[in-house]
């Protein structure tokens, strides 16, 4: 008897959720707003990761829940935060995830996730536009705090180093080519 063979179908669902009026067709215009629709994550015992999709003009095109951790951690994949904005037809993104513990200080692991992220979003051109870390009737932006800005420039500064690297290198095997063809004439 032969095996059956099957292929996956891939099917989205989108699931409506009733929020106020006022937060709908109109731009995410500061963290404050972020912080205000995702406030409830303050009173979570693990640690949640919320990417919400924005368009061109900044409004809410839709969000997801990308990962919900231990209360110390919540394993992250960059895949998992941009595979449904890419499907919503999303421009740019904003994390928000929740320190359990109510501090919102970023921790060494959200510096190094952000600055994965926002490598990711380069190479995809959907832009991070903040990382937001809710604590205890407080909250972090990146944004605000210009974090993101300092990885957008430590990114630039690290292109610059590479390419002047390479141009030091061409440099360096043009004076040896150089310095082999004198040898040879002595």
């Amino acid at each position: 008897m032969k095996k059956a063979n099957y292929i996956k179908k891939f099917k989205i669902k989108y699931v409506r959720k009733r929020v106020k009026d006022d937060i709908l067709n109109k731009p995410v215009a500061s963290s404050k707003q972020v912080y205000t629709l995702f406030k409830h994550m303050q009173d979570e015992t693990k640690e949640k990761v919320v990417s919400i999709h924005l368009n061109t003009k900044l409004s809410i095109l839709s969000y997801e829940v990308v990962s919900i951790g231990t209360i110390r951690t919540a394993q992250v994949y960059p895949i998992e935060v941009f595979r449904n904005a890419m499907l919503a037809g999303a421009t740019s993104v904003i994390i928000v995830h929740n320190h359990p513990s109510g501090d919102c200080t970023p921790s060494n692991d959200d510096r190094k996730f952000a600055k994965k992220l926002f490598q990711v979003s380069k190479l995809l051109e959907i832009e991070l536009e903040d990382f937001i870390i809710i604590g205890y009737n407080k909250y972090t932006s990146f944004k605000d705090e210009r974090l993101i800005r300092d990885i957008e420039i430590e990114e630039k500064l690290k292109e610059d180093l590479e390419r002047e690297n390479a141009k030091l290198k061409r440099k360096i095997n043009v004076l040896e080519k150089k310095n082999k063809n004198i040898k040879k004439t002595k």
